[in-house]
């Protein structure tokens, strides 16, 4: 219960590296499940995010926000972002 990062479900209509790239280019990094796989996996929708990064609780509270508000995004347009 006390990992350094947590593991996010995503849209099905996202995977983990197009939400990678949505969220970078908004300066928060986040890892896309691809990156971890070995061989022919299925699971790509999910990110990785470690909560040990930040140097404030406010920084990680504002990433969070940004992440938490792209996911909505996601969810609410149903936009197609596969990779």
């Amino acid at each position: 219960p006390y990992s350094f990062f947590q593991w996010l479900p995503i849209p099905q209509n996202c995977t983990g590296k197009a939400f990678e790239t949505m969220m970078a280019s908004q300066g928060v990094r986040v890892y896309g499940s691809e990156r971890f796989s070995l061989g022919e996996t299925q699971n790509t929708h999910f990110i990785r995010i470690t909560t040990s990064s930040p140097h404030t609780i406010e920084e990680l509270r504002t990433g969070l926000n940004l992440i938490k508000e792209s996911y909505q995004n996601l969810i609410e347009e149903d936009t197609s972002l596969i990779i």
